[in-house]
């Protein structure tokens, strides 16, 4: 998991409800967000080879 994406999900489990988003659709947008920063840093990172764990 993402640091950004662990970010959101800790927020979400928060104890205090001041600490976490302050609706569904805040968490949806802290989600999409992570879920951007994440998929671009794998995209970036990955470089297109091939990470040898493939079966074929």
């Amino acid at each position: 998991m993402s640091p950004a994406l662990a970010e959101v999900v800790h927020r979400a489990l928060a104890k205090d409800p001041a600490d976490r988003d302050s609706d569904a659709a805040e968490f949806m947008v802290a989600l999409d967000a992570a879920m951007e920063r994440s998929t671009a840093t794998t995209s970036a990172t990955a470089g297109g080879q091939p990470s040898g764990d493939s079966k074929t």
